[in-house]
């Protein structure tokens, strides 16, 4: 059961980042930081921690963006 969660947690991850990232390219910030951050929410969820650093380099991107260099 509980490979079964963390598998879960990813597939779940690696789906929002893949949203985010659609987000992002259409320039849509906003909405790509909240899914991204729903991915990292995913992602520690999973104890995952490349899954983790993908999603903070993520939201890292999406600051720069949004010219928010101090969460960046």
């Amino acid at each position: 059961r509980a490979s079964e969660e963390t598998t879960n947690a990813h597939e779940k991850t690696f789906l929002h980042q893949t949203i985010s990232r659609c987000y992002l390219q259409l320039n849509e910030n906003d909405k790509a930081k909240v899914v991204a951050q729903q991915a990292l929410d995913f992602a520690l969820a999973s104890t995952d921690e490349l899954l983790v650093i993908e999603c903070e380099n993520l939201l890292g991107e999406i600051y720069r963006t949004l010219k928010d260099f101090s969460r960046a």
